[in-house]
């Protein structure tokens, strides 16, 4: 029995004497394997960290070279944009230059036109003859004036002369006097147009037409003195159109 506890412990002994380099070999083992695994961690991620920063620096570069070509195409459409406001500049100036011509030439042409209307008018059949002339003197004053435009002063000159042009197809009657026989008298002015012009006394006694030659009024025969009361009508719309028989001097048929 004695010898049975002999080996025992001897082999107790012999295992525990053998264990102990295992076990501080396992230990050591399993040390380094942890080290291992936390510097495989650590590389992981310095490799994760390197690999996000290479990302942000591609994207960072690809985003540089779109900006790049955007600027690139921004610049291109710049310089188009340019080239073409300086040709559109050129454009402007070569217009000015040109308008600047036009008005010199405008000008004279307006009042030479404002002058020949203010002599018709001087020379034509005296129908409302001073309003006509106020008109023209009103004209004339656009015309001096800075402060009208040079298309505001052109329409004005254009219109005045419509204006005159529209008298040669009107049948007008309005009220006014005339000196007659050295007295002044209240009467009915007729216009045919600028082929005639009549008047008639308030009391229809006293008729007469202009001759445009001599320059004066002649005296109608008693015989048109209906007719021309009938013409006032019609000119006052009183009565509708028709044919009438008027007098009228060999001057104004030529």
């Amino acid at each position: 029995m004695m010898n049975k506890c002999i080996v025992g412990l001897a082999l107790l002994s012999l295992v525990f004497f053998y264990s102990q380099p295992y076990a501080a070999s396992l230990e050591q083992n399993l040390l380094i394997e942890g080290q291992t695994n936390q510097a495989g961690q650590h590389s992981q991620r310095v490799v994760d960290k390197l690999s996000r920063e290479t990302q942000n620096m591609l994207r960072e570069y690809q985003n540089l070279m779109q900006k790049g070509d955007y600027q690139n195409a921004y610049n291109a459409e710049l310089k188009q944009r340019l080239e073409e406001q300086n040709e559109e500049i050129y454009s402007l100036k070569k217009q000015l230059a040109e308008v600047q011509i036009t008005r010199l030439h405008i000008m004279p042409f307006l009042r030479d036109q404002t002058a020949a209307l203010k002599q018709f008018i001087e020379l034509d059949l005296p129908f409302e003859q001073k309003a006509q002339l106020a008109s023209i003197q009103r004209l004339e004053a656009v015309l001096a004036s800075s402060k009208v435009p040079l298309s505001e002063k052109f329409r004005r000159v254009m219109q005045a002369w419509q204006t005159e042009s529209d008298y040669s197809y009107q049948l007008q009657s309005y009220r006014d006097t005339v000196q007659w026989q050295g007295e002044s008298l209240s009467v009915n002015f007729l216009r045919v147009g600028r082929v005639a012009l009549y008047f008639q006394s308030l009391d229809g006694k006293v008729n007469a037409y202009w001759q445009t030659a001599s320059k004066q009024w002649q005296a109608i025969d008693d015989q048109y003195h209906s007719a021309i009361q009938q013409a006032l009508r019609v000119a006052d719309k009183q009565l509708p159109p028709q044919l009438l028989a008027l007098p009228i001097s060999h001057e104004e048929i030529q």
